[in-house]
């Protein structure tokens, strides 16, 4: 099956796979859907010569949304509940949530059920059923928001933790130093928590 095709070269069936890898897995309403931007995006890639196998394929929705980067941020360490959920998330399983799929923009910090409304409405989460539920099992769709995903998660926390801090830790580790382990680890959980 040849999926697009621009005089010498074509975009074959041996490439299905990974397109359907890193761009497939969303559900609207009851009808299963590929990301199109992305889709067009990676075919561009690949036939003007600027995708490079060594790398693989992109992740075209990372720092796309300073909106959504400000959802995943701000719900982040606020509750065990909405870090046991993204925790899940990343390890490829699905989480039970309630969807309102009419928030209002000013209320969706209002809670944490807003939040996965938002992220599913946005494309950032997939419906991992075809039924319409009002708890709705959602799921990262592919391996490019995954990447985003870690990617929010990493800069979260980055942003929240001094290295040097992390670095003492790992140094006192090693030294079997533990009251210096433990001042480290102080150092880092209330850089987390403020």
């Amino acid at each position: 099956m040849i999926l697009f095709q621009n005089g010498m070269t074509d975009i074959s069936s041996d490439r299905y796979d990974t397109v359907s890898e890193w761009y497939d897995g969303y559900i609207f309403g009851r009808e299963k859907m590929y990301c199109p931007w992305d889709v067009l995006l990676y075919v561009r890639s690949v036939l003007d010569g600027s995708y490079s196998e060594i790398m693989g394929p992109e992740s075209y929705w990372v720092n796309t949304s300073y909106t959504t980067q400000n959802l995943i941020h701000g719900f982040l360490g606020k509750t065990s509940e909405v870090n046991e959920k993204f925790e899940k998330l990343l390890a490829g399983e699905t989480v039970k949530c309630f969807v309102n799929e009419h928030v209002p923009y000013h209320l969706i910090h209002e809670n944490g059920d807003n939040l996965w409304s938002a992220l599913l409405e946005t494309g950032y989460l997939s419906k991992a059923t075809e039924e319409r539920m009002k708890v709705m099992p959602l799921r990262i769709p592919n391996k490019e928001i995954k990447e985003v995903f870690r990617q929010e998660v990493w800069n979260y926390f980055n942003t929240k933790i001094n290295n040097e801090f992390v670095n003492n830790l790992i140094d006192s580790l090693w030294a079997e130093s533990t009251e210096s382990a433990k001042a480290s680890m102080n150092q880092i959980l209330v850089r987390k928590i403020f």
